[in-house]
């Protein structure tokens, strides 16, 4: 089935209209973790609270809120599209504060999308490997995936090498923008990159 569909990498990037987070919350030990598809569960705080920042014009919510954690901070809307998909995506609910401070009435959650594939063609893609962890990369200028090796239920994943880095399914992009959800962007597999 995955030879049928085509990938993408999928980002959220800031926009001058929209909310931009920059500010991580109390509570949480190890921030990393969430960069790194495992499970939280008890390790993340019940009373999360993420401030829209102040420093930037947005204040518009969008369904998938840019950030500089690199997580998916979507909305209710956005959560209906991926709940529905086989994708497992630990559902971490927080509080956006408003440039008052005051609790902004949206539902919104990180989606956790737990584990990691690997897919990647070493061979074609161009990157530098992290000296501190010598399996991961440390940037990616091009970025190639051997199909063959993304299981069939996969339309939303990390990549192994690259865990804060998301990949797309077409079919899944389709399912987003029939519902009106908005607020990412796509990068083309095998173009040129920085990631």
């Amino acid at each position: 089935m995955s030879g049928i569909f085509k990938y993408h990498i999928f980002v959220v990037p800031p926009r001058e209209q929209y909310a931009f987070l920059e500010q991580e919350t109390k509570g949480l030990a190890e921030p990393w973790l969430l960069g790194e598809g495992a499970r939280l569960g008890d390790g993340f705080p019940s009373n999360a609270r993420y401030p829209i920042s102040k420093t930037k014009p947005g204040m518009k919510l969008a369904d998938f809120i840019a950030n500089k954690f690199g997580q998916l901070f979507v909305s209710g809307r956005a959560r209906q599209v991926l709940e529905r998909e086989p994708v497992d995506i630990e559902w971490l609910p927080v509080v956006l504060l408003d440039k008052k401070d005051g609790v902004v009435d949206a539902p919104c959650f990180i989606a956790n999308v737990v584990g990691r594939v690997d897919c990647v063609d070493l061979a074609q893609s161009e990157y530098d490997r992290s000296s501190f962890e010598p399996d991961e990369f440390l940037a990616v200028r091009r970025l190639v995936l051997d199909v063959s090796r993304i299981p069939e239920t996969a339309s939303l994943f990390r990549i192994k090498e690259q865990p804060g880095t998301f990949i797309i399914r077409s079919d899944l992009v389709d399912r987003l923008a029939d519902a009106g959800v908005k607020g990412f962007s796509l990068l083309e597999l095998g173009a040129p990159v920085f990631l």
